[in-house]
């Protein structure tokens, strides 16, 4: 459609996203599932320069086989990747307090150690 000028016509129904029997245009379908490497989780977080930590939920059906992307991506030093048993794309309830404690660890290890104006 977007080849032969139609892109603005709207698509209907169409599964976009994560949205079922949806409508949207040509473009902004094309736009969305076409291979751009700026669209992707692992290129993008490789780009980062600063430390980076990722979090996956064992059982997220909503972003399927994250871990294993991220694994083959062959990503820099500065980026770790925590995995949470048993938690979906939601990390609702106690996945949600394991998340938060792992990313509290991970930023006070990852900061300068701030001096107290008391300590001189």
């Amino acid at each position: 459609m977007v080849a032969s000028g139609r892109g603005k016509e709207m698509m209907k129904p169409v599964d976009f996203i994560y949205c079922p029997k949806t409508a949207a245009t040509a473009e902004a379908f094309l736009s969305y599932y076409e291979t751009d490497p700026r669209l992707d989780t692992p290129y993008l977080i490789s780009k980062i320069k600063k430390p980076v930590l990722v979090f996956v939920g064992s059982e997220d059906e909503v972003v399927k086989g994250l871990k294993e992307k991220l694994e083959e991506a062959g990503l820099p030093e500065n980026v770790q990747v925590q995995v949470i048993e048993g938690a979906d794309h939601f990390f609702r309830d106690l996945y949600a307090e394991e998340l938060v404690e792992t990313a509290v660890e991970f930023i006070k290890q990852k900061q300068p150690q701030a001096r107290h104006p008391q300590e001189g």
